[in-house]
């Protein structure tokens, strides 16, 4: 077996050759299902979530003095950090049995020594395949894209364990990097005129040496590139705000204390709502009229739905008693056992809640295959509440946050076929290409590591703390490697409104050349962009308008202006356009 692992490779295309049976391009998560299947380590991983709950049971038998204060506020939070901190160390190569010389270390440590279970998370599930590993023959040949002693502990064990095993293991080497590559840089008051020029780009010229690292969401870019012609890129960033995902924190919204018509609209306006439209829609009509509960417009919306399910004029509903007697036990549901818990609500209530969701949107995965994710989500809190008696309305909303994590991304978005080369990480560029894009080349903001102390450091010889801030800054080179002659970066000043800055690797590169999108189209409606040119026009057979006399007197720079987003107003006002 060829491998090619990589910390970013993970969903990355394997091999577009010929006869590349054998070879794959793995990711950490990718590698150690590879490994788990070999070894016979494969099963039922667990959530995330699942795994919070458990260390809050740990923390609660055992009861550390030191995080005391912030479990007994927020218990949920403070599970949370606590096993970050502890996967984190246990994927260092910690011990728990070694002198811990903070407070912090000697509770971490308290806990791991508790009988109570703990599901293994993915360092878990490394250090017992790095134990497997012991002794087994391996004849693979493992490429590395990082140099071994920048990967994590777990990692470098894994891999020595491998060439210890007869594995071929193959650094990339130290050589010195080649000619760097003319690095342009544009730049735009934000994504929508940048994105009409990285399109106008890729449709002067043959794209097969061309590359498109687009590391951020395309739903923009990908709207410009099927006017130019192009298969979307089909880039996503998960969004937790799908309505799909809604269901369930807004439903529960409803055992709380007082009713809250905001909040109970938002639930009736979803479109995969767990109420039948014929009481959803009355009630949307009360609750404008009567922001309330149980008044004369509320009950008024109670005899529509009523009158609807009787006369049942489209025959919609085959058992109209059946129909009837559902309807009744929503309205109990809603005005007798909902809006009634304060700080704390019962278990057996979320339960009960919990099951009317899956009664109500099972029937319905085959239509709205979205609504899977939400019974996953209901099957996970279930699973959470297994064994308590109550839960604080705080509790409740870190468990769903805990769930619902980073969202989901659009099912019905997908990359197409295109004739440059995609992909969505400076990484996983494992070929040359002419010309590399850089796609929204900005600052995305540091991510979040954990501080620790000198003395704490101590204790784990092998701990990198640079390991991952030099394994990114590699990534970024990869892309000047990668591109032979020239590297074009598109860099907006405005994304969703707000302030965007260059990403920091722009410091780094030597820009032959930075231009403004508006002025790559001349007075005359020439465009031209690196090696690429375009001469635009208007078609004449539709007459221009009168001019304005203010006009006439504007800047050279705004006729250039006017050609640059000639195909935009053209499109607005179904006039035709002619690329040239």
């Amino acid at each position: 077996m060829h491998i090619t692992f990589g910390i970013f490779l993970d969903g990355s295309e394997w091999s577009s050759a010929g006869a590349s049976i054998g070879t794959m391009v793995c990711g950490p998560l990718q590698m150690l299902q590879v490994f788990e299947g070999r070894l016979g380590l494969s099963g039922v991983q667990s959530n995330t979530p699942e795994r919070i709950n458990q260390y809050v049971e740990k923390i609660r038998a055992v009861a550390p003095a030191w995080c005391r204060a912030s479990f007994g506020l927020d218990s949920w939070t403070t599970a949370q950090q606590l096993l970050a901190w502890r996967d984190e160390l246990v994927e260092a190569g910690w011990d728990a049995t070694q002198n811990a010389p903070s407070r912090r270390l000697q509770t971490l440590a308290q806990l791991e020594r508790d009988s109570l279970p703990l599901a293994p998370g993915v360092p878990d599930r490394l250090r017992k395949v790095l134990q497997a590993l012991d002794g087994v023959p391996c004849s693979d040949e493992i490429h590395l894209t990082e140099p071994l002693e920048l990967l994590p502990w777990v990692w470098r064990e894994i891999f020595t364990a491998l060439r210890r095993n007869g594995a071929t293991l193959i650094e990339p080497d130290g050589a010195a990097p080649g000619d760097a590559p003319e690095v342009i840089q544009v730049t735009g008051r934000d994504e929508a005129t940048l994105a009409t020029q990285l399109a106008r780009y890729l449709a002067q010229g043959d794209n097969q040496n061309v590359a498109l690292i687009c590391n951020s969401d395309s739903s923009l870019l990908d709207g410009v590139l099927h006017r130019f012609g192009f298969g979307a890129v089909g880039e996503q960033a998960s969004s937790r705000w799908r309505e799909s995902l809604q269901i369930l924190p807004l439903f529960l919204e409803t055992v709380w204390k007082p009713f809250q018509p905001q909040r109970f609209l938002e639930l009736l306006l979803l479109a995969d709502a767990p109420f039948p439209g014929y009481i959803r829609h009355p009630l949307i009509e009360a609750l404008q009229q009567e922001p309330g509960i149980g008044g004369e417009e509320w009950k008024n919306a109670w005899n529509k739905a009523e009158e609807t399910i009787r006369q049942n004029k489209h025959g919609y509903y085959s058992d109209p008693k059946a129909e009837q007697k559902k309807c009744d036990q929503l309205r109990d549901l809603l005005e007798k056992q909902s809006f009634q818990a304060g700080n704390t609500v019962s278990v057996s209530l979320l339960i009960e809640r919990c099951k009317f969701l899956q009664s109500r949107l099972g029937p319905r995965v085959a239509e709205a295959p979205g609504l899977g994710t939400a019974l996953l989500h209901v099957k996970a809190l279930l699973g959470i509440l297994e064994g308590k008696t109550e839960v604080s309305r705080i509790e409740l909303a870190r468990m769903l946050d805990s769930i619902i994590g980073s969202g989901s991304d659009n099912r019905d978005r997908s990359a197409e076929v295109n004739d440059f080369h995609c992909v969505n990480h400076p990484a996983k560029l494992q070929a040359d290409f002419d010309t590399v894009l850089w796609w929204n080349f900005i600052d995305a903001g540091r991510i979040n590591r954990t501080s620790w102390t000198t003395e704490e450091i101590a204790v784990l010889p092998n701990f990198n703390l640079q390991a991952a801030r030099r394994l990114e800054h590699r990534s970024w080179e990869n892309a000047t490697g990668h591109a032979r002659r020239r590297l074009i970066v598109f860099t907006p000043r405005l994304l969703v409104g707000e302030a965007a800055f260059p990403h920091p690797f722009l410091n780094e590169l030597k820009v032959k050349e930075t231009v403004d999108a508006e002025t790559l189209c001349d007075a005359s409606g020439q465009w031209r962009l690196a090696d690429r040119s375009a001469t635009l026009q208007l078609d004449q057979s539709t007459a221009a308008p009168a001019p304005v006399p203010e006009l006439a007197q504007r800047s050279d720079c705004a006729i250039a202006a006017a050609f640059l987003y000639a195909d935009e107003l053209a499109a607005d006002l179904s006039v035709p356009v002619v690329y040239q």
